[in-house]
């Protein structure tokens, strides 16, 4: 019988060919999946901006109807001289009723509590009943600045 007393030898040239192709792959997938994750931030980045910038154009839109709403309230003069009347005293109960539903129509443009003050900033009527009618400093602050300037103060 023969032997085989061959020497086995090992094929360093096939072993560097796949070392390489590993490390090319390697290479070529760290570079993939660092521009996949560039990616992807940018493009939430993107949807940040645009999300912000929609709710920017709401808030903005938002404030103007609010700034609308106080100035149809102003320019209503038919209003203003109930007001007056009332605040002089010299309302009707019917008179104060016809106040109250005017700011209880006010309520569907969606505000909570209504409040009308007199030049002092002592609050005459609230609207809803139970609202606390106590002004803080910082509301008399600011009544007392509109009153000053006749605007409109948000």
């Amino acid at each position: 019988m023969e032997s085989q007393t061959g020497s086995w030898k090992i094929p360093w040239h096939l072993i560097a060919v796949f070392s390489l192709l590993s490390l090319g792959i390697l290479t070529i997938g760290y570079f993939y999946h660092e521009y996949q994750v560039n990616h992807i931030k940018q493009e939430k980045q993107a949807e940040l901006a645009a999300v912000l910038n929609l709710k920017i154009k709401q808030i903005y839109n938002w404030r103007q109807e609010r700034l609308a709403d106080a100035q149809v309230i102003m320019a209503d003069s038919f209003f203003a001289l109930r007001v007056r009347d009332l605040l002089e005293r010299r309302a009707t109960p019917e008179l104060k009723q016809e106040i109250l539903n005017r700011m209880a129509a006010l309520r569907f443009y969606q505000y909570q509590n209504i409040l009308l003050t007199d030049s002092h900033g002592e609050v005459k009527l609230a609207f809803p009943a139970g609202v606390n009618p106590v002004l803080d400093s910082y509301a008399r602050t600011i009544t007392a600045t509109a009153i000053k300037t006749k605007q409109i103060i948000f």
